[in-house]
């Protein structure tokens, strides 16, 4: 009985932090949607992506898990199992960095596109760090 309280307090206490991280002020966050925004207006024919990856998602970390997940689904596993999964996984720490690890993959990017939102939609080491 004693683990089972332990075990509910655990869960109660990850769905707080989850519910916390998401009511956070993110400047990344809003710079990456306003990107977003900027680049369905000047490409129409992105509007798809745009909007499943990033407009629709509440954070930075469910638009990385969502994108991340419909690159590794099958047909065993299903991007929407993938990304409850991963999301389950992350703690608030692991939030921060990785919006530090986003920072540093858009500005160590050689390309003239270096944007936040191209580093979280195409960077593949970024997509590595997430999923380590």
């Amino acid at each position: 009985e004693n683990q089972l309280e332990q075990s509910t307090s655990i869960e109660e206490q990850t769905q707080q932090t989850k519910s916390i991280r998401r009511r956070l002020p993110d400047p990344l966050w809003a710079q990456i949607r306003l990107e977003a925004q900027h680049a369905l207006f000047h490409e129409p024919d992105a509007g798809p992506q745009l909007y499943q990856n990033v407009l629709r998602q509440p954070s930075l970390i469910d638009a990385l898990a969502s994108i991340i997940c419909h690159e590794i689904e099958t047909e065993l596993i299903p991007a929407t199992a993938l990304k409850t999964l991963i999301l389950d996984q992350l703690n608030l720490e692991d939030d921060i960095n990785l919006h530090l690890d986003v920072i540093a993959s858009a500005n160590r990017n050689p390309s003239s596109g270096r944007t936040a939102l191209t580093a979280v939609l195409f960077h593949q080491g970024l997509h590595a760090l997430v999923c380590y």
